[in-house]
C-alpha cells in the first residue's frame, strides 16, 4: 500500500498534484571509479605515532545493498634510519580522517612491500553508496631518528572480488619529527609561561604521553588545541592543577561560560574538561582536563 499526504503552508487544499511511481531493481555495492590518490594527508608525521596518515585516496561507490569488505591492498614504505612497525588502511565517508573503520592491516618485508588484509570477521565495511576515502596510515617507531624521511605509495586495492589500480598523485615523502613527551609545568615560573605557549610547542606532535601541571594562578586567556599529531590511547595529553585544588588554577577567555564548545574528532570519549572558562579542542583525540576552574 501507498498512502501519499500533501500538505501546505497557506491552504488546507490544492487543486491538485503529480506523482509517479515506479520499479527499481536495487544493485549490489560496487566500485563506480578506480580509487584515486589525493597526495599527502599531512606534512609530516612524528616519531613514536600510531595509525598516522600518510596518503589519502577517494573511491567513488555505487549502488544500493550489501557492503564492500577489503580483501587486499599493495603499498610499499620505507623510512631512513627507523623503522614502520605496521601499517594500515582505514575508510571514511568524508575527508576527515578517522581510525572508527579499519578495514585492514600488514606488515613490510625487507624490501618494503606491504600486504594490507582484512584484520578479521568483525572488520567494518563500506556500507553504502558515495565518495569514501581511503587513508594508508603507517606506525612509526619511536627510535626513528628525527629528520628521516618516511616514503610510501598504494598501488592497488581489492575490494570484494575487483582489484583496481590506484591512479594519481600515490606517492608521498614526509619528513620525521620529534614530538613532545613527559611532563612540564605552566605558569609564570613554568616551563610553559601561558597556553598560547603550550599550544606553540605542541604544534609538532607527541611522540609519548605528555602532562601538563598548571601552576596554581589565574589564567586570563582562551584554550585551543587543534591538530596534534601522535595523541593516541598511549600517548595522551593531559591538563591538571599541580597543587590538586581546582579552586586554585582558575582559567578566564573573552567568551562567557555558556558559550564554551569542546571539539574532538574523531574520539569525543576521550575529552573531558571540567567547570568554567573556554576550551577549544579540534580533532585532537585523548585530550583530558582536570581539577581547573
Amino acid at each position: 500500500a501507498l498512502t501519499v499526504t500533501v500538505k501546505t503552508k497557506s491552504s488546507p487544499s490544492v487543486a491538485g498534484f503529480h506523482c509517479q511511481v515506479g520499479l527499481r531493481t536495487l544493485e549490489e555495492l560496487s566500485v563506480a571509479s578506480a580509487p584515486v590518490a589525493e597526495g599527502a594527508a599531512s606534512g609530516y608525521v612524528v616519531r613514536g605515532s600510531t595509525n598516522t596518515p600518510l596518503l589519502k585516496t577517494r573511491i567513488d561507490i555505487d549502488g544500493d545493498l550489501g557492503t564492500l569488505d577489503l580483501t587486499s591492498a599493495k603499498a610499499t614504505m620505507a623510512i631512513n634510519g627507523g623503522a614502520i612497525t605496521k601499517a594500515s588502511l582505514f575508510a571514511t565517508p568524508s575527508d576527515v580522517f578517522n581510525t572508527s573503520m579499519p578495514l585492514g592491516e600488514g606488515v613490510a618485508d625487507p624490501s618494503g612491500e606491504i600486504t594490507i588484509t582484512a584484520t578479521g570477521a568483525a572488520t567494518p565495511a563500506i556500507d553504502r553508496k558515495g565518495t569514501w576515502y581511503l587513508w594508508l596510515t603507517a606506525d612509526i617507531d619511536a627510535a626513528t631518528p628525527a629528520g628521516s624521511v618516511i616514503s610510501a605509495t598504494l598501488t592497488e586495492v581489492t575490494l570484494g572480488d575487483t582489484n583496481f589500480a590506484v591512479t594519481g598523485d600515490n606517492t608521498v615523502e614526509l619528513p620525521v619529527k620529534a614530538g613532545l613527551s613527559g611532563t612540564y609545568t605552566v605558569g609564570k615560573s613554568g616551563d610553559y609561561t601561558s597556553f598560547n605557549a603550550v599550544r606553540q610547542a605542541l604544534a609538532d606532535g607527541v611522540e609519548g604521553a605528555v602532562t601538563f601541571e598548571i601552576l596554581d594562578g589565574s589564567y586570563n586567556e582562551n584554550i585551543f588545541i587543534s591538530d596534534v599529531k601522535g595523541t593516541s590511547e598511549s600517548s595522551p595529553v593531559t591538563f591538571r592543577s599541580q597543587s590538586g585544588n581546582r579552586a586554585a588554577v582558575v582559567i578566564t577567555g573573552s567568551m562567557p561560560t555558556s558559550s564554551v564548545d569542546i571539539y574532538a574528532e574523531p574520539n569525543p570519549e576521550y575529552i573531558s574538561y571540567h567547570h568554567e572558562g573556554m576550551v577549544q579542542v579540534q580533532r585532537t583525540p585523548y585530550v583530558t582536563f582536570r581539577d581547573m576552574t
